[in-house]
């Protein structure tokens, strides 16, 4: 029976994960993506197993039979967590309801945070029990808690590693956040059902004593208040480390969604593997010795992790052997990079976190002391830890990661274990174990205090131009490490990056990145002369937002931006003034939660969020729920814009039409060849609106910028335009959005080839249908001519990326003959 009862304790694992990982998707379309939101789900899923299994002796040790108790908590799960689901996919609406009546109670932090702990409350508590449960079920003597202690919860954690990686790598794609919770039902049903089964055979054969029955002393030498400490301490620490190295291995591994389950699965097989390995280190006596010992392990193994990855970073030939941000691994198949990702994770978080793993179940053998306590103090000892999980994930969040940084961070955490380590053989220890930990302790110190300041990393183009490029700013945070960099002698040339990824430039850094910030605010503005009220969610240089603001008849500029880093980033650039405007309005918040709780009408929503084909995170802005959220918050008839990278291959870029289309009744696409596809959304049709005259787009000061970069006549600046939805929808065709319930964009954009030139050529072929008529549609008849020289234009440009110079350069002939100094010559020319 004990086997069968590891394998209920590795599917319940399993399942809790599953639910972890789809709630906390769920949740994030109600309270967004935020540090709180985050920290709000841990607080409630952890704090409420805690909860359940300190509270499991007052309640199921009144039931006579200790396998019935497990099974009705396993059904109870089952049940609890179908029932949150649903609820969890009803808060949406529900909030947006009570964001027009009570906006400052939906607000409130505190109201967010006690919200998602009721929803998550009793699945929760109902998880924690579980585990005294079985301790309950499995332990009868003090032999029994050395045994099988350690394993129980090792088997349960490696369970969560198995349900972590498959979620993350299969479940959600596939099945989508709502069937991984029916998995995850169908386990804690099955285990159900399996523990009654069981309970039929403990009748007819021979109970085993129960454990408050079983009147055993289990030897030990450390005091409650000691072990306590360590239950919290290094439950703290543990989940300090997680947060911190999630950050820290984002500047060797990038940021993918495989990436990022790979990490958290194998982070659990650690602690896992520790859980296992306790049984051998119980047998060899002296449990406090080995508490202690693995603490100062714990600090050795991370020092030397934190040390490693400074030196990939540093060593030119590791860095582009193995760094995600190099350019030979930009060129690797996607599966070569994640073995890779895999093999280094492996190597730097594996050793730590099996010591991290042996700290619960040795401390709680300790803690234990009697086998006739053995509930109570099994699930007072998993409150302490769970307890201390929440201090070290809430606190690396919001306060050492902004503060101290990834580094810092690191040793910080290693001076917790330090400690604890120190504290447990000082009292345990014989006289020369305790000369040996103060050495250690004094040699762990100085280790730590010799790693780097930070890790040396930066965008690409800063690490190939060291002398050249110069940083002027730097921020880290859980949402970010934030970059502004400037070419030295160049005080035009600027950029802001986040992790690696440029997001916002002045003009002088990347013409074609600068021109898409422009297009975002000049484009609707040229199809609408009645905008009034505009929000951006995405501030980073603040061109787009200073853009909007020269127009003279724009009454508010409102920005989101959820990285208050990137805030201060965005002052080191000359467009910032913009943020002393009295009509602008700063949020700093999720674009997500921001759009629920408004009751703003707007009649111009720019999705300016950050964007990167290889990451995963993109697929968030590009989803069905931002645009059905941003379209119920936009005006009657308001104008909704969105840039797309030219990178996506044709399959992902469908599947972004598709999305956009199924929620903007009219849909317009315009292209900024080569590099950006410009999506318009509304409710009205977009065309045939009042238009801004060139007296109006010259008291806005636009017109010399327009005709220096995209058009020869301002007023011209629609003719962009190359298709809509409706007569692009043979060519996108059928089949999935793009919504947060499998976010299918987070896991192609993981497997996609390496980009080519035919990539950007096929994305615009595939919006530049080839025409008949060589005619815009009524509404452009007025900037006909223009619409025809840019039409040969962007066919040059295609040309061009297909490998196909000469008829590039024969259609780019035909278009200079039609305007010698059109300003996207100089795109095909160059």
């Amino acid at each position: 029976m004990p086997t069968l009862l590891y394998v209920f304790a590795f599917a319940s694992g399993f399942a809790a994960l599953g639910y972890q990982v789809a709630w906390t998707r769920m949740l994030s379309m109600s309270f967004g993506s935020s540090t709180l939101a985050a920290s709000a789900v841990v607080a409630g899923f952890m704090g409420g197993m805690g909860l359940g299994a300190w509270l499991y002796h007052r309640v199921g040790d009144r039931l006579a039979s200790a396998l019935r108790a497990y099974a009705l908590l396993e059904l109870g799960i089952a049940l609890s967590t179908a029932l949150a689901t649903l609820l969890f996919l009803r808060l949406p609406p529900v909030l947006a309801a009570l964001a027009s009546t009570a906006p400052g109670f939906v607000d409130a932090p505190i109201v967010r945070v006690v919200s998602v702990a009721m929803l998550l409350g009793l699945p929760a508590v109902l998880m924690g029990a579980t585990y005294p449960a079985l301790c309950r079920v499995l332990i009868h003597s003090a032999d029994e808690v050395e045994r099988r202690l350690g394993w129980i919860y090792g088997i349960n954690t490696l369970g969560g590693a198995a349900g972590s990686m498959v979620a993350g790598f299969a479940m959600i794609e596939l099945i989508g956040s709502r069937g991984t919770v029916l998995l995850s039902n169908a386990l804690n049903l099955i285990v159900a059902l399996g523990a009654f089964a069981l309970v039929g055979r403990e009748t007819r054969g021979t109970r085993a004593p129960d454990p408050s029955e079983v009147d055993e002393r289990l030897p030990g030498g450390l005091p409650d208040w000691l072990a306590g400490l360590v239950l919290f301490g290094s439950g703290l620490a543990t989940l300090g480390f997680e947060i911190v190295w999630l950050r820290a291995l984002h500047y060797v591994l990038g940021a993918g969604t495989y990436v990022l389950s790979a990490t958290l699965s194998i982070f659990l097989v650690g602690l896992g593997l520790g859980g296992l390995l306790s049984r051998t280190l119980l047998r060899l006596g002296r449990p406090e010795w080995s508490l202690g010992w693995g603490q100062l392990a714990v600090a050795l193994f991370t020092i030397l992790a934190i040390a490693a990855e400074h030196r990939i970073l540093t060593s030119p030939a590791l860095f582009d052997r193995i760094s995600a941000f190099s350019r030979d691994a930009l060129a690797l198949p996607w599966l070569v990079s994640l073995v890779t990702a895999v093999g280094v994770v492996i190597a730097l978080v594996l050793p730590a976190t099996i010591w991290m793993g042996l700290a619960f179940p040795l401390a709680s053998r300790l803690f234990v002391r009697r086998v006739d306590h053995l509930t109570a103090r099994a699930g007072l000892a998993y409150l302490l830890s769970n307890l201390g999980s929440i201090a070290g994930a809430i606190g690396a969040a919001v306060f050492v990661l902004p503060t101290l940084g990834s580094v810092g961070g690191t040793k910080l955490f290693v001076a917790v274990n330090v400690v604890l380590g120190l504290l447990v053989l000082l009292h345990g220890g014989d006289r020369r174990v305790r000369i040996g930990a103060v050495v250690a302790s004094l040699a762990l110190l100085a280790l730590a205090a010799r790693l780097p300041e930070r890790l040396a990393f930066s965008p690409l183009v800063a690490r190939e131009n060291p002398r050249a490029v110069t940083r002027l700013f730097e921020e880290e945070s859980d949402l970010g490490t934030v970059q502004v960099h400037a070419w030295q002698g160049r005080p035009d040339a600027l950029a802001m990056s986040i992790d690696g990824v440029v997001i916002g430039c002045s003009a002088g850094w990347s013409p074609g990145l600068h021109s898409k910030q422009l297009i975002l605010a000049h484009l609707p503005m040229s199809l609408d002369r009645d905008i009034r009220h505009t929000l951006n969610l995405g501030v980073a240089s603040a061109s787009t937002l200073r853009t909007l603001a020269r127009y003279p008849w724009v009454e508010t500029l409102d920005a989101v931006e959820i990285n208050p880093a990137v805030l201060r980033g965005t002052a080191h650039f000359p467009d910032a003034v913009v943020l002393e405007d009295p009509r602008t309005r700063i949020y700093v918040e999720d674009a997500v939660h921001h759009l629920l709780r408004t009751t703003t009408r707007y009649d111009l929503v720019i999705n300016d969020a950050k964007q990167n084909v290889k990451f995963g995170g993109s697929s968030k802005v590009l989803s069905e729920e931002i645009y059905r959220y941003s379209l119920e918050r936009m005006s009657e008839c308001g104008l909704f814009a969105q840039f797309i990278p030219t990178l996506y291959p044709n399959e992902s870029l469908r599947l972004i039409l598709r999305t956009f289309a199924a929620v903007f009744p009219e849909t317009e696409i315009f292209l900024d060849a080569p590099s950006a596809i410009m999506l318009v959304g509304s409710r009205c049709p977009i065309g045939g609106r009042t238009r801004p005259t060139r007296e109006a787009l010259e008291a806005a000061r636009a017109p010399r910028e327009i005709e220096d970069v995209f058009v020869s006549d301002a007023t011209a600046l629609p003719a962009l335009w190359v298709s809509s939805a409706a007569e692009l929808a043979d060519a996108i065709g059928p089949g999935p959005r793009n919504d947060w319930n499998r976010l299918l964009l987070e896991f192609w954009s993981m497997r996609m080839p390496p980009i080519s030139p035919r990539t950007i050529a096929a994305s615009m072929r595939l919006v530049q249908p080839v025409r008949a008529e060589d005619a815009p549609p009524p509404w452009l008849d007025d900037v006909r001519e223009e619409w025809q020289t840019i039409q040969l234009i962007n066919e040059a440009m295609i040309r061009v990326n297909e490998g196909d110079p000469a008829g590039a350069e024969a259609i780019a002939e035909a278009a200079q003959a039609r305007d010698p100094d059109h300003p996207l010559l100089r795109r095909v020319l160059r």
